[in-house]
C-alpha cells in the first residue's frame, strides 16, 4: 500500500539539495530585506533574520549532524508575514513571501524524505523481533486484532461463497469515520459492498451495489495524514 522509502543516499541528496535551496532562498531574501522601511518591527525583515540565523548555525555542523538540524530545528513559519506598510512596494513583500513559501515546502519534501527513511531503517531493526512475536502466537494459537483483520480479509477475497454469505446478511452497510479505516478494514468493506454477482479477486476491482454503502468521513481529521 505505501511506496518503497527512500535510500539513505537518496536522502542525503535531498538533504544537500535543500540545503542548496535555502542558501539560494536566503540570499533572494536579503536583497528584498533592504525594500523594508521597519525591518525592526516587521515581521517579514524579522523572519529573514531568523533564516539567516538557522542557514549560518546549519553550515556550521558537521554533515552527519545537518539531516537532524533540518528535520528536528528549522522552523520555517508562516508564508504571509509582515506588513505592506512597512515595505516600499506591495511587489517586494509579495517576493519576500513567495520566497518563503518556496522554502517551506522544500523544507517539508526534506522532512518527509528523512521520516520515511527513519521509519524504515526502525521496521527493519524490527523484523527479528516480530518473527519472534509471530512464532509466538503459533506456538500458543493465538491471534491478535491485526490477524482477525487479515483472516477476515482472506476469507472474503479468496471465497466467494463466503463474501456471498455475509453480502446476504448485511444488505446495507454505513461505514462512520471512515478516514480513520485503516487499509484493511477498507478491503473488508468494499468485498461486502459488491454488487450480486460479483466476484473480484482485487477489492480495487470491485463493483459497489448501487445504494449498499454509505460512508461518512473527513479528510482533514484522518489519524493517517
Amino acid at each position: 500500500y505505501l511506496p518503497s522509502p527512500p535510500s539513505p543516499e537518496d536522502v542525503e541528496k535531498a538533504i544537500g539539495q535543500f540545503i542548496k535551496s535555502f542558501q539560494k532562498n536566503v540570499n533572494s531574501l536579503n536583497r528584498l530585506k533592504k525594500y523594508c522601511k521597519n525591518p525592526d518591527e516587521d515581521k517579514a525583515a524579522q523572519k529573514i533574520d531568523h533564516l539567516n540565523e538557522q542557514f549560518l548555525k546549519l553550515q556550521s555542523l558537521h554533515q552527519e549532524e545537518k539531516g537532524i538540524f533540518v528535520f528536528k530545528e528549522i522552523s520555517i513559519g508562516s508564508s504571509k508575514p509582515g506588513n505592506q506598510k512597512n515595505w516600499q512596494s506591495k511587489g517586494h513583500l509579495e517576493d519576500v513571501r513567495n520566497e518563503i513559501n518556496q522554502l517551506s515546502k522544500a523544507h517539508e519534501e526534506v522532512r518527509s524524505s528523512i521520516a520515511d527513511s527513519v521509519l524504515a531503517a526502525l521496521a527493519e531493526r524490527l523484523t527479528d523481533y516480530i518473527k519472534a512475536y509471530e512464532q509466538a502466537k503459533r506456538e500458543r494459537n493465538l491471534v491478535d486484532f491485526n490477524d482477525l483483520l487479515i483472516i477476515a480479509r482472506n476469507m472474503l477475497k479468496e471465497h466467494p461463497q463466503v463474501r456471498k454469505y455475509f453480502r446476504d446478511q448485511y444488505k446495507f452497510l454505513l461505514v462512520d469515520e471512515f478516514q480513520d479505516t485503516d487499509p484493511l478494514q477498507a478491503e473488508i468493506v468494499f468485498f461486502l459492498s459488491e454488487e450480486e454477482k460479483g466476484k473480484a479477486k482485487q477489492w480495487k476491482d470491485v463493483r459497489v451495489s448501487p445504494k449498499r454503502l454509505f460512508l461518512v468521513g473527513d479528510p482533514k481529521q484522518s489519524i493517517y495524514r
